[in-house]
Protein backbone atom coordinates (compact mmCIF):
# COMPACT_ATOMS: atom_id res chain seq x y z
CA UNK A 1 0.00 0.00 0.00
CA UNK A 2 1.57 2.99 -0.92
CA UNK A 3 2.13 5.78 1.92
CA UNK A 4 -0.30 8.72 1.53
CA UNK A 5 2.90 11.08 1.45
CA UNK A 6 0.54 14.45 1.38
CA UNK A 7 -1.79 13.54 4.28
CA UNK A 8 0.93 12.60 6.58
CA UNK A 9 2.68 16.11 5.53
CA UNK A 10 -0.33 17.88 6.43
CA UNK A 11 -0.93 16.04 9.86
CA UNK A 12 2.64 16.72 10.60
CA UNK A 13 2.21 20.51 9.69
CA UNK A 14 -0.61 20.84 12.23
CA UNK A 15 1.26 18.65 15.08
CA UNK A 16 4.67 21.06 14.77
CA UNK A 17 2.61 24.33 14.65
CA UNK A 18 2.46 24.63 18.06
CA UNK A 19 6.48 23.91 18.48
CA UNK A 20 6.94 26.59 15.57
CA UNK A 21 5.33 28.83 17.55
CA UNK A 22 3.17 29.30 20.67
CA UNK A 23 -0.40 28.95 18.95
CA UNK A 24 -2.54 30.78 22.04
CA UNK A 25 -2.63 33.41 24.38
CA UNK A 26 -0.61 33.77 28.09
CA UNK A 27 -3.69 33.41 30.80
CA UNK A 28 -3.01 32.97 34.69
CA UNK A 29 -6.59 31.14 34.64
CA UNK A 30 -7.33 27.62 33.84
CA UNK A 31 -3.86 26.98 31.46
CA UNK A 32 -0.86 29.04 31.22
CA UNK A 33 -1.77 29.03 27.55
CA UNK A 34 -5.25 29.16 26.18
CA UNK A 35 -5.51 27.31 23.17
CA UNK A 36 -7.15 28.40 20.24
CA UNK A 37 -6.54 26.02 17.49
CA UNK A 38 -4.85 22.13 17.92
CA UNK A 39 -1.65 22.86 18.90
CA UNK A 40 -0.53 19.77 20.65
CA UNK A 41 0.72 21.75 23.34
CA UNK A 42 1.91 18.54 25.41
CA UNK A 43 2.39 16.09 22.70
CA UNK A 44 5.19 18.65 21.75
CA UNK A 45 7.06 18.38 25.43
CA UNK A 46 7.63 14.66 25.43
CA UNK A 47 9.22 11.49 23.80
CA UNK A 48 9.48 8.30 24.25
CA UNK A 49 13.52 8.82 25.48
CA UNK A 50 11.86 10.55 28.52
CA UNK A 51 10.95 7.27 29.39
CA UNK A 52 14.76 5.54 29.74
CA UNK A 53 13.43 2.48 28.67
CA UNK A 54 15.51 0.22 26.58
CA UNK A 55 13.75 -1.47 23.95
CA UNK A 56 17.04 -3.44 22.33
CA UNK A 57 16.19 -7.02 22.35
CA UNK A 58 12.99 -6.49 23.83
CA UNK A 59 9.92 -8.25 22.38
CA UNK A 60 6.27 -7.14 23.24
CA UNK A 61 4.61 -10.72 24.41
CA UNK A 62 7.15 -11.51 26.94
CA UNK A 63 8.93 -8.35 27.84
CA UNK A 64 5.72 -5.67 27.01
CA UNK A 65 7.26 -3.55 24.54
CA UNK A 66 9.11 -3.80 20.87
CA UNK A 67 9.95 -1.59 18.29
CA UNK A 68 8.30 -3.55 15.77
CA UNK A 69 9.79 -4.48 12.61
CA UNK A 70 9.53 -7.12 9.66
CA UNK A 71 11.98 -8.26 7.28
CA UNK A 72 10.88 -8.56 3.68
CA UNK A 73 13.14 -9.93 1.12
CA UNK A 74 16.41 -8.59 3.57
CA UNK A 75 14.74 -5.09 4.41
CA UNK A 76 13.35 -4.55 7.55
CA UNK A 77 10.09 -2.26 7.24
CA UNK A 78 8.19 -1.17 10.02
CA UNK A 79 6.49 -4.08 11.21
CA UNK A 80 2.93 -2.36 10.98
CA UNK A 81 0.27 -4.73 9.47
CA UNK A 82 -2.75 -2.30 9.38
CA UNK A 83 -4.95 -0.09 11.13
CA UNK A 84 -8.12 -0.97 11.79
CA UNK A 85 -9.37 2.31 13.38
CA UNK A 86 -8.35 5.07 15.77
CA UNK A 87 -7.30 2.77 18.51
CA UNK A 88 -6.95 -0.49 17.66
CA UNK A 89 -3.88 -1.73 14.93
CA UNK A 90 -2.32 -5.08 14.20
CA UNK A 91 1.53 -5.23 14.38
CA UNK A 92 4.13 -7.47 13.28
CA UNK A 93 6.23 -9.05 16.18
CA UNK A 94 9.91 -10.58 15.92
CA UNK A 95 9.61 -12.45 19.71
CA UNK A 96 7.95 -14.72 21.00
CA UNK A 97 4.65 -14.93 18.69
CA UNK A 98 0.91 -14.50 19.79
CA UNK A 99 -0.38 -17.77 20.94
CA UNK A 100 -2.80 -16.32 23.58
CA UNK A 101 -5.94 -14.59 21.55
CA UNK A 102 -6.69 -17.57 19.15
CA UNK A 103 -9.01 -19.85 21.04
CA UNK A 104 -7.89 -23.43 19.46
CA UNK A 105 -4.45 -22.42 20.75
CA UNK A 106 -2.68 -21.59 17.56
CA UNK A 107 0.32 -18.59 17.28
CA UNK A 108 0.99 -15.62 15.07
CA UNK A 109 3.75 -13.54 14.37
CA UNK A 110 1.56 -10.46 14.49
CA UNK A 111 -0.81 -9.30 16.69
CA UNK A 112 -4.07 -6.71 17.65
CA UNK A 113 -3.52 -3.85 19.98
CA UNK A 114 -6.08 -1.77 21.34
CA UNK A 115 -4.31 1.57 22.62
CA UNK A 116 -4.47 2.21 25.98
CA UNK A 117 -5.60 5.56 27.43
CA UNK A 118 -8.11 6.42 24.23
CA UNK A 119 -10.93 5.61 22.68
CA UNK A 120 -11.68 7.11 19.48
CA UNK A 121 -15.29 7.26 17.27
CA UNK A 122 -16.31 4.00 15.48
CA UNK A 123 -15.57 3.46 12.10
CA UNK A 124 -15.81 0.06 11.35
CA UNK A 125 -18.86 -2.11 12.38
CA UNK A 126 -20.46 1.59 13.25
CA UNK A 127 -19.86 4.72 12.25
CA UNK A 128 -19.77 7.74 14.36
CA UNK A 129 -19.52 11.26 13.88
CA UNK A 130 -15.95 11.83 13.67
CA UNK A 131 -15.29 8.23 13.31
CA UNK A 132 -14.11 8.40 9.72
CA UNK A 133 -12.06 11.28 9.99
CA UNK A 134 -10.15 10.01 13.16
CA UNK A 135 -9.56 6.98 11.43
CA UNK A 136 -8.14 8.98 8.50
CA UNK A 137 -5.55 11.01 11.16
CA UNK A 138 -4.57 7.33 12.82
CA UNK A 139 -3.45 6.38 9.32
CA UNK A 140 -2.02 9.42 8.50
CA UNK A 141 0.13 9.12 11.42
CA UNK A 142 1.31 4.96 11.53
CA UNK A 143 0.99 4.28 7.80
CA UNK A 144 3.37 7.01 7.44
CA UNK A 145 5.95 6.16 10.66
CA UNK A 146 9.17 5.40 9.96
CA UNK A 147 8.90 3.51 13.32
CA UNK A 148 7.06 2.28 15.81
CA UNK A 149 7.45 1.44 19.36
CA UNK A 150 4.57 -0.71 21.28
CA UNK A 151 4.52 -0.45 24.90
CA UNK A 152 3.13 -2.29 27.44
CA UNK A 153 5.14 -1.65 30.10
CA UNK A 154 2.53 0.61 32.14
CA UNK A 155 0.58 -2.77 33.18
CA UNK A 156 1.75 -3.69 36.61
CA UNK A 157 1.94 -7.96 36.44
CA UNK A 158 3.91 -7.95 39.55
CA UNK A 159 3.74 -11.68 41.22
CA UNK A 160 1.08 -12.62 38.98
CA UNK A 161 1.36 -15.96 36.87
CA UNK A 162 1.06 -16.79 33.25
CA UNK A 163 -2.12 -16.90 33.09
CA UNK A 164 -2.96 -13.96 35.55
CA UNK A 165 -0.49 -12.23 33.56
CA UNK A 166 -2.30 -13.02 29.60
CA UNK A 167 -5.86 -13.44 31.26
CA UNK A 168 -8.69 -10.54 29.96
CA UNK A 169 -8.44 -7.19 31.98
CA UNK A 170 -4.75 -7.39 32.21
CA UNK A 171 -2.58 -7.25 29.50
CA UNK A 172 -5.50 -8.32 27.03
CA UNK A 173 -8.55 -6.35 26.86
CA UNK A 174 -11.92 -7.48 28.17
CA UNK A 175 -13.01 -9.71 25.36
CA UNK A 176 -9.34 -11.43 25.98
CA UNK A 177 -9.12 -10.82 22.05
CA UNK A 178 -6.72 -7.94 21.80
CA UNK A 179 -3.48 -7.06 23.86
CA UNK A 180 -3.26 -3.80 25.69
CA UNK A 181 -0.51 -1.09 24.79
CA UNK A 182 0.79 2.35 24.61
CA UNK A 183 1.98 3.20 21.26
CA UNK A 184 4.99 5.81 20.33
CA UNK A 185 5.53 6.45 16.42
CA UNK A 186 8.47 8.34 15.16
CA UNK A 187 7.45 10.47 12.35
CA UNK A 188 7.68 10.31 8.23
CA UNK A 189 10.89 11.74 7.58
CA UNK A 190 12.80 11.67 10.90
CA UNK A 191 15.57 9.53 11.98
CA UNK A 192 13.92 5.80 13.20
CA UNK A 193 16.98 5.35 15.18
CA UNK A 194 16.78 8.44 17.45
CA UNK A 195 14.28 7.61 20.08
CA UNK A 196 13.99 11.40 20.80
CA UNK A 197 12.20 11.11 17.70
CA UNK A 198 8.58 8.81 18.66
CA UNK A 199 5.62 11.04 19.49
CA UNK A 200 3.57 9.23 21.76
CA UNK A 201 0.42 8.43 19.71
CA UNK A 202 -2.26 8.38 22.50
CA UNK A 203 -1.63 12.43 22.79
CA UNK A 204 -1.15 13.80 19.49
CA UNK A 205 -4.85 11.88 18.85
CA UNK A 206 -6.01 13.83 21.82
CA UNK A 207 -4.67 17.02 21.34
CA UNK A 208 -5.91 16.65 17.57
CA UNK A 209 -9.64 16.22 19.16
CA UNK A 210 -10.06 12.86 18.08
CA UNK A 211 -10.37 11.38 21.38
CA UNK A 212 -10.38 12.01 24.92
CA UNK A 213 -8.52 10.27 27.73
CA UNK A 214 -10.38 7.30 29.17
CA UNK A 215 -8.52 7.33 32.45
CA UNK A 216 -7.54 3.55 32.56
CA UNK A 217 -3.80 4.06 31.46
CA UNK A 218 -2.78 1.84 34.11
CA UNK A 219 -0.95 3.52 36.94
CA UNK A 220 2.40 0.52 36.71
CA UNK A 221 6.09 0.82 36.25
CA UNK A 222 5.45 3.37 33.23
CA UNK A 223 2.55 5.05 34.98
CA UNK A 224 4.46 5.98 38.14
CA UNK A 225 7.65 7.95 36.15
CA UNK A 226 7.46 10.99 35.87
CA UNK A 227 8.36 12.42 31.48
CA UNK A 228 7.93 16.09 32.19
CA UNK A 229 8.37 18.96 34.91
CA UNK A 230 6.30 22.31 34.55
CA UNK A 231 9.06 25.46 34.72
CA UNK A 232 7.07 27.29 37.91
CA UNK A 233 8.12 30.69 36.46
CA UNK A 234 6.94 29.62 32.40
CA UNK A 235 3.96 27.53 33.60
CA UNK A 236 2.99 28.63 36.76
CA UNK A 237 -0.71 27.39 36.28
CA UNK A 238 0.22 23.92 35.62
CA UNK A 239 3.46 23.74 38.00
CA UNK A 240 0.72 24.87 40.62
CA UNK A 241 -1.90 21.68 40.30
CA UNK A 242 1.55 19.56 40.36
CA UNK A 243 3.42 21.13 43.64
CA UNK A 244 3.26 18.07 45.58
CA UNK A 245 5.73 16.71 42.92
CA UNK A 246 7.19 19.87 42.41
CA UNK A 247 5.76 20.36 38.99
CA UNK A 248 6.93 16.62 37.69
CA UNK A 249 4.06 15.04 35.29
CA UNK A 250 3.58 10.84 34.90
CA UNK A 251 2.37 10.29 31.01
CA UNK A 252 -1.26 9.62 32.72
CA UNK A 253 -0.89 13.27 34.12
CA UNK A 254 -0.08 14.52 30.60
CA UNK A 255 -2.83 12.73 29.03
CA UNK A 256 -5.43 14.00 31.41
CA UNK A 257 -4.04 17.83 31.32
CA UNK A 258 -4.07 17.10 27.42
CA UNK A 259 -7.77 16.11 27.14
CA UNK A 260 -8.93 19.04 29.39
CA UNK A 261 -7.19 21.99 27.67
CA UNK A 262 -8.48 19.88 24.33
CA UNK A 263 -12.06 19.85 25.25
CA UNK A 264 -12.00 23.85 26.23
CA UNK A 265 -11.57 24.35 22.33
CA UNK A 266 -15.07 23.11 22.00
CA UNK A 267 -14.20 21.24 18.67
CA UNK A 268 -14.44 17.68 17.17
CA UNK A 269 -15.34 15.06 18.61
CA UNK A 270 -13.22 15.82 22.06
CA UNK A 271 -15.46 19.22 22.45
CA UNK A 272 -18.80 17.14 21.15
CA UNK A 273 -18.82 19.62 18.10
CA UNK A 274 -20.98 18.16 15.08
CA UNK A 275 -19.53 16.56 12.61
CA UNK A 276 -20.09 18.48 9.57
CA UNK A 277 -20.16 15.53 7.07
CA UNK A 278 -21.99 13.37 9.41
CA UNK A 279 -25.76 12.43 8.17
CA UNK A 280 -27.31 13.01 11.17
CA UNK A 281 -31.10 12.38 9.86
CA UNK A 282 -33.60 9.89 10.76
CA UNK A 283 -35.15 9.49 7.82
CA UNK A 284 -32.82 7.10 5.72
CA UNK A 285 -32.39 8.11 1.28
CA UNK A 286 -34.10 5.29 -0.27
CA UNK A 287 -32.14 4.19 -3.11
CA UNK A 288 -31.11 1.01 -5.29
CA UNK A 289 -27.80 -1.00 -4.56
CA UNK A 290 -27.06 -0.07 -7.90
CA UNK A 291 -26.54 3.03 -7.30
CA UNK A 292 -25.46 3.13 -3.83
CA UNK A 293 -22.23 1.64 -5.09
CA UNK A 294 -21.88 3.62 -8.12
CA UNK A 295 -21.92 6.95 -5.84
CA UNK A 296 -20.33 4.73 -2.85
CA UNK A 297 -17.58 8.01 -2.59
CA UNK A 298 -19.75 10.79 -2.01
CA UNK A 299 -22.03 8.85 0.37
CA UNK A 300 -19.47 7.39 2.13
CA UNK A 301 -17.26 10.59 2.50
CA UNK A 302 -20.76 12.03 4.06
CA UNK A 303 -21.85 9.19 6.13
CA UNK A 304 -25.12 8.81 4.17
CA UNK A 305 -28.11 7.40 5.89
CA UNK A 306 -29.60 5.01 2.88
CA UNK A 307 -32.18 2.68 2.89
CA UNK A 308 -31.46 -0.62 0.49
CA UNK A 309 -33.50 -3.03 -0.70
CA UNK A 310 -32.60 -6.35 -1.99
CA UNK A 311 -33.06 -10.11 -2.01
CA UNK A 312 -31.17 -12.35 0.60
CA UNK A 313 -28.98 -14.73 -1.00
CA UNK A 314 -26.88 -16.49 2.14
CA UNK A 315 -26.52 -15.53 5.41
CA UNK A 316 -22.98 -15.62 6.53
CA UNK A 317 -23.34 -16.38 10.31
CA UNK A 318 -25.51 -13.16 11.11
CA UNK A 319 -24.33 -11.09 8.42
CA UNK A 320 -25.85 -11.54 4.83
CA UNK A 321 -25.71 -10.93 1.30
CA UNK A 322 -28.53 -9.52 -1.19
CA UNK A 323 -29.14 -8.01 -4.77
CA UNK A 324 -31.51 -5.51 -6.22
CA UNK A 325 -33.52 -6.30 -9.19
CA UNK A 326 -30.72 -4.86 -11.58
CA UNK A 327 -28.67 -8.05 -9.79
CA UNK A 328 -25.96 -5.90 -8.13
CA UNK A 329 -24.90 -7.30 -4.72
CA UNK A 330 -23.52 -6.00 -1.86
CA UNK A 331 -22.65 -8.12 1.85
CA UNK A 332 -24.70 -6.43 5.29
CA UNK A 333 -22.51 -6.15 7.99
CA UNK A 334 -24.43 -6.40 11.65
CA UNK A 335 -21.94 -5.51 13.42
CA UNK A 336 -19.97 -7.52 16.39
CA UNK A 337 -22.95 -7.98 18.78
CA UNK A 338 -25.22 -8.58 16.32
CA UNK A 339 -28.03 -11.21 16.74
CA UNK A 340 -29.35 -13.41 13.30
CA UNK A 341 -32.43 -11.42 11.71
CA UNK A 342 -33.51 -15.01 10.13
CA UNK A 343 -36.67 -14.70 12.06
CA UNK A 344 -37.04 -11.12 10.37
CA UNK A 345 -36.62 -12.36 7.19
CA UNK A 346 -35.41 -15.93 5.40
CA UNK A 347 -33.31 -16.75 2.59
CA UNK A 348 -34.98 -15.70 -0.81
CA UNK A 349 -36.89 -12.97 0.61
CA UNK A 350 -36.33 -9.00 -0.07
CA UNK A 351 -35.55 -7.03 2.77
CA UNK A 352 -35.22 -3.22 2.91
CA UNK A 353 -32.69 -2.25 5.37
CA UNK A 354 -31.00 0.44 6.38
CA UNK A 355 -26.91 1.99 7.03
CA UNK A 356 -24.33 3.48 6.13
CA UNK A 357 -21.48 2.74 3.38
CA UNK A 358 -18.20 1.40 4.59
CA UNK A 359 -15.29 -0.26 2.66
CA UNK A 360 -13.07 -3.78 4.36
CA UNK A 361 -11.06 -5.95 2.77
CA UNK A 362 -11.30 -4.13 -0.57
CA UNK A 363 -15.48 -4.53 -0.86
CA UNK A 364 -17.98 -2.14 0.22
CA UNK A 365 -20.48 -3.41 2.78
CA UNK A 366 -23.42 -1.88 4.57
CA UNK A 367 -22.82 -1.27 7.88
CA UNK A 368 -23.76 0.66 10.91
CA UNK A 369 -26.87 -1.28 11.47
CA UNK A 370 -29.88 -0.67 14.30
CA UNK A 371 -31.37 -3.02 15.87
CA UNK A 372 -34.09 -1.46 15.77
CA UNK A 373 -38.13 -2.76 14.23
CA UNK A 374 -38.10 0.36 11.31
CA UNK A 375 -34.26 -1.03 9.92
CA UNK A 376 -35.94 -4.07 8.65
CA UNK A 377 -38.99 -4.84 6.28
CA UNK A 378 -39.35 -7.91 4.98
CA UNK A 379 -40.83 -6.83 1.61
CA UNK A 380 -41.84 -10.42 0.99
CA UNK A 381 -44.62 -10.39 3.57
CA UNK A 382 -45.45 -6.71 3.26
CA UNK A 383 -45.59 -6.05 -0.48
CA UNK A 384 -45.03 -9.26 -2.42
CA UNK A 385 -45.60 -8.14 -5.30
CA UNK A 386 -42.52 -5.89 -5.55
CA UNK A 387 -41.04 -8.69 -3.83
CA UNK A 388 -37.19 -9.37 -6.21
CA UNK A 389 -36.88 -13.59 -7.12
CA UNK A 390 -34.03 -15.85 -5.60
CA UNK A 391 -31.50 -15.86 -8.78
CA UNK A 392 -29.76 -19.31 -9.54
CA UNK A 393 -26.79 -19.64 -8.69
CA UNK A 394 -24.20 -18.80 -11.63
CA UNK A 395 -22.30 -21.65 -12.80
CA UNK A 396 -18.63 -21.33 -13.64
CA UNK A 397 -15.86 -22.93 -14.70
CA UNK A 398 -11.94 -22.17 -15.02
CA UNK A 399 -12.56 -19.97 -17.97
CA UNK A 400 -14.38 -17.34 -15.63
CA UNK A 401 -11.03 -17.31 -13.62
CA UNK A 402 -9.91 -13.56 -14.79
CA UNK A 403 -10.10 -10.51 -13.20
CA UNK A 404 -12.47 -8.99 -15.36
CA UNK A 405 -14.53 -11.66 -15.08
CA UNK A 406 -14.28 -12.36 -11.07
CA UNK A 407 -14.97 -8.72 -10.74
CA UNK A 408 -18.10 -8.77 -12.65
CA UNK A 409 -19.21 -11.99 -10.04
CA UNK A 410 -18.68 -10.08 -6.96
CA UNK A 411 -21.21 -10.45 -4.17
CA UNK A 412 -23.29 -13.10 -6.62
CA UNK A 413 -24.12 -16.41 -6.16
CA UNK A 414 -22.27 -19.10 -8.15
CA UNK A 415 -21.75 -22.86 -8.31
CA UNK A 416 -18.42 -24.18 -9.83
CA UNK A 417 -16.08 -27.19 -9.11
CA UNK A 418 -12.24 -27.18 -7.50
CA UNK A 419 -10.15 -29.46 -6.86
CA UNK A 420 -9.25 -29.17 -2.98
CA UNK A 421 -5.03 -28.97 -2.60
CA UNK A 422 -4.41 -27.60 0.69
CA UNK A 423 -5.97 -26.30 3.70
CA UNK A 424 -5.09 -22.61 5.53
CA UNK A 425 -4.66 -22.26 9.39
CA UNK A 426 -7.53 -22.37 11.36
CA UNK A 427 -7.56 -18.05 11.98
CA UNK A 428 -8.28 -16.91 15.50
CA UNK A 429 -12.46 -16.35 14.75
CA UNK A 430 -12.33 -20.00 13.67
CA UNK A 431 -12.22 -19.63 9.59
CA UNK A 432 -10.27 -21.24 7.85
CA UNK A 433 -9.58 -21.32 3.46
CA UNK A 434 -9.12 -24.02 1.54
CA UNK A 435 -6.72 -24.01 -1.25
CA UNK A 436 -7.68 -25.09 -4.65
CA UNK A 437 -5.47 -26.12 -7.99
CA UNK A 438 -6.96 -24.19 -9.54
CA UNK A 439 -5.96 -20.31 -9.87
CA UNK A 440 -6.20 -16.92 -11.61
CA UNK A 441 -4.26 -16.49 -14.38
CA UNK A 442 -3.58 -12.58 -14.07
CA UNK A 443 -2.95 -13.27 -10.17
CA UNK A 444 0.04 -15.87 -11.11
CA UNK A 445 1.39 -13.47 -13.46
CA UNK A 446 1.38 -10.45 -11.46
CA UNK A 447 3.06 -12.64 -8.78
CA UNK A 448 0.09 -11.99 -6.21
CA UNK A 449 0.49 -14.42 -2.85
CA UNK A 450 -2.98 -16.18 -3.15
CA UNK A 451 -3.43 -16.42 -6.87
CA UNK A 452 -5.19 -19.92 -6.55
CA UNK A 453 -9.07 -19.79 -6.12
CA UNK A 454 -10.06 -20.89 -2.90
CA UNK A 455 -12.97 -21.65 -0.52
CA UNK A 456 -13.21 -19.35 2.56
CA UNK A 457 -15.46 -21.29 5.77
CA UNK A 458 -16.35 -17.90 8.13
CA UNK A 459 -16.60 -18.81 11.82
CA UNK A 460 -19.11 -17.47 12.07
CA UNK A 461 -21.47 -19.57 10.08
CA UNK A 462 -24.13 -21.42 11.87
CA UNK A 463 -24.21 -24.43 10.96
CA UNK A 464 -20.47 -24.45 10.00
CA UNK A 465 -18.22 -26.44 8.76
CA UNK A 466 -15.44 -27.91 11.43
CA UNK A 467 -11.33 -27.88 10.63
CA UNK A 468 -12.21 -31.27 10.51
CA UNK A 469 -14.43 -31.56 7.74
CA UNK A 470 -12.04 -28.77 5.96
CA UNK A 471 -8.98 -31.38 6.64
CA UNK A 472 -11.40 -34.41 4.53
CA UNK A 473 -11.77 -32.83 1.44
CA UNK A 474 -8.03 -31.97 0.50
CA UNK A 475 -6.88 -34.45 -2.58
CA UNK A 476 -10.89 -34.55 -3.40
CA UNK A 477 -12.91 -32.59 -6.07
CA UNK A 478 -15.84 -30.78 -4.93
CA UNK A 479 -18.62 -28.66 -6.30
CA UNK A 480 -19.32 -25.90 -4.25
CA UNK A 481 -21.82 -23.27 -4.29
CA UNK A 482 -21.67 -19.60 -2.13
CA UNK A 483 -21.05 -16.25 -3.19
CA UNK A 484 -18.35 -15.14 -5.03
CA UNK A 485 -16.16 -13.22 -1.96
CA UNK A 486 -13.36 -10.58 -2.67
CA UNK A 487 -10.38 -10.19 0.10
CA UNK A 488 -7.66 -7.67 -0.22
CA UNK A 489 -5.59 -7.91 2.78
CA UNK A 490 -4.23 -5.51 4.26
CA UNK A 491 -0.36 -5.59 4.85
CA UNK A 492 1.39 -2.08 5.40
CA UNK A 493 5.21 -4.29 5.00
CA UNK A 494 4.09 -5.34 1.56
CA UNK A 495 4.93 -2.80 -1.72
CA UNK A 496 1.92 -4.26 -3.41
CA UNK A 497 -1.22 -5.96 -2.39
CA UNK A 498 -3.10 -8.10 -5.06
CA UNK A 499 -7.55 -9.11 -4.70
CA UNK A 500 -7.86 -12.98 -3.44
CA UNK A 501 -10.93 -14.00 -5.14
CA UNK A 502 -12.86 -17.20 -2.84
CA UNK A 503 -16.27 -18.67 -2.36
CA UNK A 504 -17.81 -17.93 0.65
CA UNK A 505 -20.73 -20.78 1.56
CA UNK A 506 -23.63 -19.55 3.75
CA UNK A 507 -25.15 -20.85 6.53
CA UNK A 508 -25.43 -24.78 6.00
CA UNK A 509 -29.34 -25.48 5.46
CA UNK A 510 -30.99 -27.75 8.04
CA UNK A 511 -31.53 -31.32 6.03
CA UNK A 512 -35.26 -32.26 5.09
CA UNK A 513 -36.89 -35.12 4.03
CA UNK A 514 -39.66 -36.07 1.11
CA UNK A 515 -42.17 -34.75 3.54
CA UNK A 516 -40.18 -31.70 4.17
CA UNK A 517 -39.55 -32.36 7.83
CA UNK A 518 -36.07 -31.59 9.44
CA UNK A 519 -34.41 -34.89 9.36
CA UNK A 520 -32.56 -35.57 12.82
CA UNK A 521 -29.61 -37.49 14.44
CA UNK A 522 -30.25 -40.07 17.45
CA UNK A 523 -29.61 -37.62 19.96
CA UNK A 524 -32.97 -35.62 18.23
CA UNK A 525 -30.06 -32.62 17.12
CA UNK A 526 -31.01 -31.27 13.56
CA UNK A 527 -29.13 -32.33 10.66
CA UNK A 528 -26.60 -29.79 8.05
CA UNK A 529 -26.44 -30.26 4.70
CA UNK A 530 -23.81 -29.09 2.75
CA UNK A 531 -23.02 -26.39 -0.01
CA UNK A 532 -19.81 -28.43 -0.52
CA UNK A 533 -20.25 -31.48 -2.18
CA UNK A 534 -17.11 -34.32 -1.96
CA UNK A 535 -17.26 -36.25 -5.17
Amino acid sequence: MKKNKLFALTALMTITAGLAACQGTTSTGQFDVVPTTFDHYYSNKVNFADLGISVEGKYFVDDKIEKVVKNVNGVNKVGIKYVTDGDTAVFYTNGSEDGYTNPLGYSYNYFTCRFLAIDTPESTSSIAPWGKKASAYAKSLLENAEGIIVDATSIDTTGMTDDEMYSAGVRLDSNGTRWLGIIWYCPDGKDPENLENYRCYQLDMIEEGYSFYTGNYNAGVQGNKYVYTASKNDEPVLYSRYENTKGSLTLADLFLEADIRTKSLKQRYNGQQKDPDYDYSTTPREMSITDAIAQYDDLSAHNTYIALTGVVTRFIGSNFYFQDKNGTALYVYMGLDAVAIEEVVGLGETINIRGRLSMYGGQIQLTDIVWAKETFINISKTDPENAIPMPEPIVITEKDFTLARLKELEGHLVTTELSIRSKGRTSKDNSYTLYAEESVKDLVEAGAQYPDMSIRINGDLNPTYTPEEGEAMIGKTVTVTGIMGLYNEDDLTQDETYPSYQIVPGNRPIKVDEDGNYVVDENGNTVADTEIIVH
